[in-house]
């Protein structure tokens, strides 16, 4: 397939000029992705009699205690007060949303793969299209920047709804391999 996009070359389809070799990974990723939904054990395999090495099932969360909750507190006291400091410490609040989105996505990937028993290495994706469906609907669409950014978690959805349908027959490393190929795209 890599071979395939670079021997096209640059090419116009229905006026519209497409560089194939810029486009190998994703080629590739597609057609990996193709493959995984409608045969998940490989062109020539057949389905798994049984699942190996199945974790454990672990226990449901419990209510923090009182230490937690004091913590928890103190913390979003800071994050409260933090406007506060800004003008001695303006990256700051750049700093903490950082450390937010961070302890979101490992929060997101510590539900899928711990608690959900799903391997996935996509889940970031829909960070990133929540990301550019903010700024094209900002920029392309000419919507305010509130209304785009109340839209992004939608189009983040709707892409999980689709992606999902595919993802959720699979299991193991068929998972895994599949949200990473959607990840890519």
């Amino acid at each position: 397939l890599k071979a395939l996009c670079i021997a096209l070359g640059v090419m116009e389809l229905f006026g519209v000029s497409i560089a194939f070799p810029k486009l190998t990974l994703v080629v590739e990723f597609i057609f990996m992705a193709f493959v995984l939904v409608f045969k998940p054990w490989g062109l020539m395999g057949k389905p798994l009699s049984i699942m190996r090495h199945a974790a454990s099932v672990e226990p449901p969360l419990r209510p923090g205690g009182t230490a937690f909750r004091l913590g928890v507190t103190a913390l979003l006291a800071v994050a409260a007060a933090l406007p506060l400091f800004s003008a001695g410490l303006p990256y700051a609040t750049v700093i903490a949303q950082d450390i937010l989105v961070a302890v979101l996505f490992a929060v997101s990937l510590h539900f899928m793969m711990g608690l959900g028993g799903m391997p996935t290495f996509g889940h970031a994706a829909y960070f990133g299209i929540g990301a550019y469906s903010t700024a094209l609907l900002f920029k392309a669409a000419g919507l305010g920047m509130l209304a785009s950014i109340v839209a992004a978690p939608v189009v983040a959805a709707l892409a999980a709804v689709v992606f999902g349908w595919f993802c959720i027959r699979l299991t193991g490393v068929y998972l895994a391999m599949l949200t990473l190929a959607f990840a890519q795209d």
